[in-house]
């Protein structure tokens, strides 16, 4: 596959690099692929008849991919809300599970500690900022390698830091016994993979790029990876459990 196939495909009689950049600054700014499909149309059906330049026609790609999205409603932050969802209960679910499994392995009566708790709770809150930042953080990601290793890293980093959290600090433990930990971590996680499993089938992410005319395909892919997002995380849970009982 080269570089500007899907650009050529899209609008063969214009430029792909200014298709690039159209297609670029309206995903930035979630516009439907649908709606991009056509304006590209068009856009190659007006310089195919007029000879004139997409640029000398149109004006430049990105500004008028701004006057695309204008009156649009972003749907972006509620997408990437209900993509960390999922993630967030089956992470808290593997967390408090695990905590549960070896509160009761080793006979611990409180094996919750509010470390734990606060550095999820962070967690929480990290994924919330992500998301209602989300445009601006794309934005920095895209403009160029040394925005975008700074942000993933900061990203990276941060998360980093909340998972190691419990260790570094020395907290009182919840009074809360080893088996409601454990249910509740069940609970989390299996209500975490329900949801993952609903999203993935209801709300496709997939949003294609569509000419005009054209129907919308079908993601054979989607369809049989549809489980896979919830088995990864049960077979977390399942490892981890063997683990600690086999070291404990």
């Amino acid at each position: 596959m080269h570089k500007y196939d899907l650009e050529l495909e899209l609008a063969p009689n214009i430029n792909p690099q200014w298709t690039e950049d159209f297609i670029l600054e309206s995903r930035l700014r979630d516009v439907p692929g649908k709606v991009i499909g056509q304006a590209l149309g068009e856009v190659n059906d007006h310089c195919t008849a007029s000879g004139e330049t997409p640029q000398e026609a149109f004006g430049a790609a990105k500004e008028y991919a701004r006057e695309l999205s204008n009156g649009q409603e972003s749907t972006t932050n509620i997408k990437l809300a209900r993509l960390f969802l999922p993630t967030f209960l089956q992470i808290s679910g593997i967390v408090l599970g695990l905590s549960g499994v070896s509160g009761l392995v080793q006979h611990d009566p409180s094996p919750l500690a509010w470390a734990e708790v606060i550095s999820l709770g962070l967690c929480a809150i990290l994924l919330l900022l992500i998301s209602q930042m989300s445009a601006k953080i794309l934005s920095l990601v895209v403009s160029g390698p040394i925005w975008a290793g700074v942000v993933c890293g900061g990203i990276g980093a941060a998360f980093m830091l909340l998972s190691i959290l419990p260790t570094l600090w020395t907290s009182p433990d919840l009074p809360i016994h080893a088996g409601i930990v454990l249910i509740v971590g069940l609970g989390l996680l299996g209500g975490g993979v329900i949801v993952d499993v609903a999203e993935t089938k209801l709300n496709s992410a997939d949003d294609p790029l569509i000419v005009a005319g054209d129907a919308a395909p079908t993601s054979k892919l989607q369809q049989k990876t549809l489980f896979f997002p919830g088995f990864y995380a049960l077979v977390c849970m399942a490892v981890g459990t063997i683990l600690i009982v086999y070291f404990a």
